[in-house]
């Protein structure tokens, strides 16, 4: 893994869940919740239980085994599915919150003189290590706040998202814009929303493969 080769100490715990995909509650470790996972895992992506809980449920058990004085690093990127898995991960930390730990965030996406968005992959493992002296520090209020984006969309009720306010704090600088695109997959009067219409505009403007279909969104 890239991490490994960076040379950055410590345990590296990977967050297997698609919290922008799916239904969602208000305590992420809860029989609730993981019920709710894997049954939707299963469901859509043919992912056994089993499975789904030795590369998902297993792996964040390590978080219940951090050594006292530790630091807790979440490393995201900017997009619709790292902004709701980062809301997920603040969520689960609260619940467990520890004085004796210090929480940091790294979430990347403008890097001064690119005319595009980075992602970690664009990171070499030597720049992992720079990126690591960058890190914001979360305190437990922050986090709080977090949850509490975390519930506005576990309820699942559009009016009460678009009046909630996720640009509130600095340290989730992409999260507002990362709303804004979960906004476009809402349905209107007609059933479709914004991604619809375009797949109905790709595909009606002359004949595709679904590969050239997903390639133009993937542009869009």
């Amino acid at each position: 893994m890239i991490f490994e080769k960076s040379g950055l100490p410590g345990t590296t715990v990977i967050w297997r869940e698609i919290c922008c995909e799916g239904p969602l509650f208000s305590e992420i470790d809860s029989d609730i919740f993981w019920k709710m996972s894997y049954t939707f895992f299963e469901n859509e992506y043919g992912i056994v239980k089993l499975d789904y809980f030795d590369k998902t449920i297993k792996e964040l058990l390590k978080l219940s085994e951090i050594p006292v004085n530790s630091e807790v690093v979440l490393w995201f990127e900017y997009d619709l599915f790292c902004q709701f898995n980062l809301l997920g991960a603040c969520n689960l930390l609260l619940q467990y919150f520890r004085k004796d730990l210090n929480y940091y965030l790294i979430c990347v996406g403008y890097n001064k003189g690119s005319s595009k968005m980075e992602t970690l992959s664009n990171y070499s493992p030597s720049a992992l290590a720079t990126l690591y002296s960058t890190k914001n520090k979360l305190t437990k209020h922050d986090l709080a706040y977090a949850k509490s984006c975390w519930e506005v969309l576990a309820r699942s009720n559009e009016e009460e998202i678009r009046q909630f306010d996720f640009g509130k704090s600095k340290k989730f600088s992409y999260l507002k814009s990362a709303i804004n695109q979960h906004f476009e997959r809402f349905p209107d009067a007609n059933g479709l929303n914004k991604i619809d219409y375009k797949i109905l505009e790709i595909v009606h403007a002359k004949p595709r493969t679904f590969k050239e279909i997903v390639r133009e969104l993937l542009l869009w």
